[in-house]
């Protein structure tokens, strides 16, 4: 049975892909125009930018909801088995609230930037910052589903995966 976590996490690795594409399209188009037809896409920077951005933090996002992250667990294999356990929650619990923090963060200079364009192209500077909430909200999900029904890591995760 597939959850909505399962469905949604799917959606951002195809967005993730489509992101990936549309960015060496927009590079591959703007080479081409400048370097073999001498007229430069003036606004292929600021796109690829952009791009870049959304890729980095969806793909951030899937990271997280794959446990795909890295985890230092030196300390708490030292540990008993009950402490080492309680460290990892508390350990999750920091991790999703500095998330928290960074999405509002995040939220706040979108509305910050929401009346501001491109220079080069007529798009609002907010599609730039919008990738950060989005992004961030897969890996806070993530992070809260994994508090709520912990697993070690992603070898753990992804033989979770295939038993389904």
């Amino acid at each position: 049975m597939t959850t909505t976590f399962e469905r949604v996490r799917r959606g951002y690795r195809v967005l993730g892909g489509i992101l990936v594409l549309a960015m060496i399209g927009v590079l591959l188009a703007g080479i081409v125009l400048r370097e073999v037809l001498g007229s430069p896409l003036v606004w292929a920077n600021e796109i690829s930018l952009v791009l870049f951005l959304w890729i980095v933090f969806v793909g951030a996002g899937v990271a997280f909801a794959e446990h795909a992250r890295i985890r230092f667990t030196l300390g708490t294999a030292l540990l008993p088995p009950r402490l080492g356990a309680l460290v990892d929650r508390l350990v999750t619990l920091i991790g999703i609230g500095l998330l928290i923090t960074f999405f509002c963060v995040a939220a706040k200079m979108a509305w910050v930037f929401r009346g501001q364009r491109f220079a080069s192209i007529d798009l609002p500077v907010v599609l730039e910052w919008a990738a950060l909430p989005v992004g961030l909200a897969l890996a806070i999900w993530a992070m809260v589903r994994n508090l709520v029904r912990p697993q070690a890591d992603a070898a753990e995760w992804r033989a979770e995966e295939d038993k389904r």
